[in-house]
């Protein structure tokens, strides 16, 4: 990004950049990356950001974060982790290549058939309602806005747990 845009974001404030291929260091692996997350929350983003938001807004030259997956081409010789050609995924985003520390990786195995699956939204809806919310036997579930892509799963965890009710808001 080589500007924080006003109004709607246009090609020409981005500019694809060429850079030295970075080698991981002591603890971390090089992950080329294959897919990136692209979510609504990317829009205040790379808008500069909303004020008191859990995240910060981005500058001109930052790469764009959140959920990628892609596969480990090189490892430091002490890495303890994914081995070179296995997938996996991190939230250090949207460039071809990523130095990521060995814990911030998330090894994908074979439990899903398509690796961009991990990039989905169910595993946001599973953790609102089993970390997030803390449910117990009997309590009601209420899911407001149960018909975008959280909600829905959401609504379908929250069916297949032990709650009394379960209340949905279009």
């Amino acid at each position: 990004m080589l500007a924080v845009p006003d109004g709607l974001p246009r090609p020409e404030r981005f500019r694809v950049l060429r850079t030295p291929l970075p080698q991981p260091g002591e603890g971390e692996v090089l992950v080329r990356n294959r897919y990136f997350l692209v979510f609504p929350g990317l829009r205040p983003v790379v808008g500069g950001g909303v004020e008191d938001a859990p995240f910060p807004g981005a500058q001109p030259g930052d790469p764009l974060f959140r959920m990628a997956v892609g596969e480990v081409v090189a490892a430091a010789s002490d890495a303890e982790g994914p081995c070179v050609g296995e997938p996996v995924s991190h939230r250090l985003g949207r460039r071809e290549y990523a130095v990521v520390p060995v814990g911030a990786c998330t090894p994908l195995g074979d439990t899903l058939p398509d690796p961009v699956a991990h990039l989905s939204q169910g595993p946001m809806a599973y953790a609102v309602l089993t970390r997030g919310a803390e449910l117990r036997a009997g309590e009601t579930v209420f899911v407001s806005g149960g018909a975008g892509a959280v909600g829905l799963l959401r609504t379908a965890r929250a069916r297949n747990r032990p709650h009394g009710r379960l209340l949905r808001h279009r």
